[in-house]
């Protein structure tokens, strides 16, 4: 099998890790390794390169006297919480330990520990701290677990991953991208060495940092497409090269905002109206503000290129319908900032944690990006039968690689490039490695593969296959020697009818029951003691620039309680590995996993609003003050005899710093000092069965603990006894979350009289809890009115609610939402909840309505 059954690609290029630092642990507990090598190796070869069985000591690195060999997981899901130095020189220092590379000099991989003290120190952070270098140098030296990267780690093992990927240039993303579109970055190697905009340098010194606003005026994939008639591809974005937050303070979209654009404009004091046009050009969020389109000139000549270019929202909605182009490129949300927390006003104005997997961001940002492409790809089971999905990366830089990158072949041969080379630098060896994954039906599952030429893949490869896969060879020599000696990868799809396994990879596993030991990173829901989810968040703008505001940004994400939970895990919060059985009296991080929030993701408790909200994790190294806020002890009575937590447990969250709890508050979570329960769900399956209770059944309700029933009302007060149950029907009152009819934990209903019960009437049969009364009674329905409105939780948690399951009914009204329990022969609400206002749903005889 080869590329022939293969419609549609989908190419999408991350950011700035290396092989090791993602991949390295891949097989470390699998001895087998892979099921399949291509080509096989040579005897005594390594089947997978990756660091398992190596002596780590032989990789040491050293730092300010110091050593680190590399280490297994790494302590925070934001390592390393500065972002590794890109330059040239500096990915110098990395690979071979000395900026003066001689000809013949060959990488050792050692300098990577050394280089990252040098980014520490620009950072600013050892001045503060002295304990800076000694405690965050190593975190170059950290890789992940496959637990900790679940996504990554687990498209690489269910499908292929290529063990010896070389990023083209021992550089930045600018130099990378124009090698992997256009097979050559002009002679360029670091960011800006190509940029023709004046205004650039004098934005650039205001910031202090980099615009990299290059133009490579030269031919791209897409033109070679464009030439040959192709015009069956797509380049999907989302956001601008820099922050669109920039424009939006100098355009002064958002009202309020008067102290931001103030602070702004007196610090860049000197920036005339034409600079800001042009940063606001940069950050609009318009298409003229796209990477790809901005960089990459030679698509102006494509007639209607803009046409080409689309938001990642399409991409989901054609992915679904199986209507994607042929060709798909995928930009991701870009990471903009060199320390993770705590930079001046003035940088995070300019800076922006992204999904891109750039560090200092958190990884879960990228993982549930990457997670998201690939749900939305199998979720058209025919068109995914006919796509190849490829991931890779376009840069090394920083983290820790231990194979050494071989020589290269320069895009313009043994010949000359007829234009000057930044660093007089002839292109003639390779970057360090970097993930590169192949997701396809018809490739077996745990394959490895390398290339079976004597060039080795880097990102021209990418150029190679596509166009072949095309049909298209022939306009190869457009994107010069290099590209047109790169080793294609048409040949790992080696299965001759797909794979029907694609929901079975392990990020995709996360269903757990009620009991199982809680492990850190595991997928969960939190609800809380009145039955609501932590739910999806909501945006609210804050005024930088007030002197009360503690975190420097222009959005916060304020989850919300509701009926609608959101994914979370926990990572332990003492910068350690984060894996094993969380435990009683643990200190966490509390992260949500939606794909909106990206890498602002872990919940905090702050001084500047009343309210908790998700922000970027901080650094007790970088801000010991903010990372306390976002930190939480676990209190369960459970962990008081010394157990680990299990789904279903009640706990207790509270506040490093203020020593409060999480609770509830009218439209969110908040804060107070009297311990609040929650309980940890497990994230089970929605799928209705036989059982389960539908909109519109028929039922009986018992209470659990005597076993009596709801029997008929008395002036429309319903009774509870041993005699003729009466029959209630359920209508939901907001939107489904499982299946289409099934009911599923945390629904609101509303509980009616049925007609063919004898004490129905007709106005009068909807069940509420009114203020001016101790019982429940029934009266007229109303559209609006949340005393008729309850709450289902099933006793047993988060699920789809069967007959038979245990169940408890909360009031909605404000004033109220108590549980509704037995009181004498009628019914009352209370607010302590105990196992005798447990209810059962008993599944009533069906009896033909009456004729009327």
């Amino acid at each position: 099998m080869t590329m022939k059954a293969v419609e549609h690609v989908v190419l999408v290029m991350l950011e700035n890790r290396s092989f090791d630092s993602l991949l390295g642990w891949l097989y470390a507990d699998t001895p087998e390794g892979p099921a399949l090598n291509i080509p096989e190796p040579a005897p005594g070869a390594r089947r997978y390169e990756g660091l398992q069985d190596l002596d780590l000591t032989a990789f040491t690195n050293t730092a300010e006297g110091l050593s680190y060999p590399p280490v297994k997981g790494a302590s925070a899901l934001n390592v390393p919480c500065i972002a590794p130095n890109e330059e040239f020189e500096h990915i110098n220092a990395q690979l071979f330990d000395k900026e003066d590379i001689k000809p013949g000099d060959l990488p050792i991989m050692k300098g990577f520990a050394q280089d990252y003290v040098a980014a520490i120190k620009k950072s600013g952070v050892a001045k503060e701290n002295p304990d800076a270098i000694r405690a965050l140098a190593g975190e170059v030296m950290q890789g992940y677990t496959p637990s900790q990267l679940p996504v990554l780690n687990g498209l690489a093992a269910h499908y292929a991953v290529c063990d010896m990927w070389f990023s083209s240039v021992p550089s930045q993303t600018n130099p990378n991208r124009a090698f992997a579109l256009c097979g050559t970055s002009l002679g360029l190697t670091d960011n800006g060495w190509l940029e023709k905009d004046p205004r650039a340098k004098l934005i650039e010194e205001k910031l202090g940092m980099g615009l990299g606003d290059d133009q490579f005026e030269t031919d791209t994939i897409w033109n070679a497409l464009h030439d040959a008639g192709r015009s069956d591809w797509k380049i999907f974005w989302q956001t601008s090269t820099l922050p669109q937050k920039i424009s939006t303070v100098l355009t002064g979209g958002k009202t309020g905002l008067g102290p931001l654009v103030e602070i702004l404009l007196k610090v860049i004091e000197g920036l005339d109206a034409d600079h800001q046009k042009y940063l606001i050009e940069l950050s609009s969020g318009d298409l003229s503000s796209c990477y790809t389109y901005r960089l990459f000139r030679g698509l102006r000549k494509i007639p209607d290129v803009e046409s080409r270019f689309a938001r990642m929202n399409e991409f989901y909605e054609q992915a679904r319908a199986g209507t994607l182009p042929r060709f798909s490129f995928i930009e991701p949300f870009w990471t903009v900032s060199e320390v993770s927390t705590d930079v001046t006003r003035l940088q995070s104005l300019a800076t922006a944690m992204g999904n891109d997997y750039h560090p200092p961001g958190n990884m879960s940002a990228g993982e549930t990006f990457l997670q998201s492409i690939y749900t939305s790809l199998i979720a058209n089971r025919q068109a995914w039968e006919k796509t190849l999905l490829i991931v890779t990366f376009d840069e090394c830089v920083g983290s820790f690689d231990h194979v050494p990158p071989p020589a290269a072949v320069p895009p313009w041969g043994a010949g000359s490039p007829g234009y000057k080379t930044q660093h007089g630098f002839n292109f003639d060896r390779y970057g360090a490695r970097v993930p590169a994954i192949l997701v396809s039906p018809f490739i077996q599952k745990g394959t490895v593969f390398r290339s079976t030429r004597e060039q080795p893949y880097d990102h021209t490869s990418l150029i190679a296959t596509i166009l072949k896969w095309y049909g298209e060879e022939r306009l190869l020599p457009m994107f010069k020697e290099r590209a047109m000696g790169a080793p294609t990868f048409e040949g790992v799809l080696t299965l001759e009818k797909p794979r029907c396994d694609e929901r079975d990879v392990r990020f995709l596993k996360v269903e757990r029951g009620a009991g199982e030991t809680f492990h850190y990173l595991d997928r969960f829901l939190l609800r809380s003691h009145f039955g609501e989810y932590l739910s999806t968040f909501v945006e609210e703008w804050t005024l930088l620039g007030i002197a009360s505001s503690s975190d420097p940004e222009l959005i916060e994400y304020f989850p919300t309680l509701g009926r609608q939970p959101v994914e979370l895990f926990m990572e332990k919060s003492e910068r350690e590995s984060s894996s094993g059985e969380v435990k009683g009296g643990d200190y966490i991080a509390l992260i949500s996993t939606e794909m909106e929030v990206g890498a602002y993701n872990t919940l905090g408790a702050w001084s500047d609003a009343r309210k908790c909200y998700y922000f970027n994790d901080y650094d007790p190294i970088l801000d010991k003050d903010r990372y306390e806020k976002q930190t939480w002890s676990i209190e369960s009575r459970r962990a008081e005899r010394g157990l680990a937590v299990r789904f279903g447990d009640a706990i207790a969250l509270k506040n490093k710093h203020s020593g409060e709890y999480l609770t509830r508050s009218e439209d969110g979570v908040t804060t107070k000092s009297d311990a609040y329960g929650w309980t940890v769900e497990p994230v089970v399956s929605l799928t209705a069965t036989s059982e389960s209770v539908m909109a519109g059944d028929v039922f009986h309700l018992k209470n659990k603990a005597s076993g009596l029933y709801l029997t008929a009302a008395k002036d429309d007060y319903p009774t509870i006894g041993k005699g003729a149950p009466v029959k209630l029907t359920l209508a939901r009152r907001a939107a489904l979350r499982g299946d289409a009819g099934a009911l599923t934990d945390g629904e609101i209903v509303e509980l009616a009289v049925s007609e063919t019960d004898s004490s129905y009437k007709r106005d009068r049969h909807v069940l509420g809890a009114w203020l001016l009364n101790h019982y429940l009674y029934y009266d007229a329905q109303s559209t609006d009115d949340t005393k008729q409105r309850w709450r289902v939780m099933r006793a047993a948690g988060n699920g789809v609610v069967k007959y038979g399951d245990p169940v408890i009914l909360v009031n909605m009204h404000d004033y109220q939402k108590r549980f509704m329990a037995p009181d004498g022969e009628r019914l009352t609400t209370i607010l302590d909840r105990a196992a005798e206002h447990e209810w059962i749903l008993e599944r009533a005889p069906l009896v033909a309505e009456p004729q009327h």
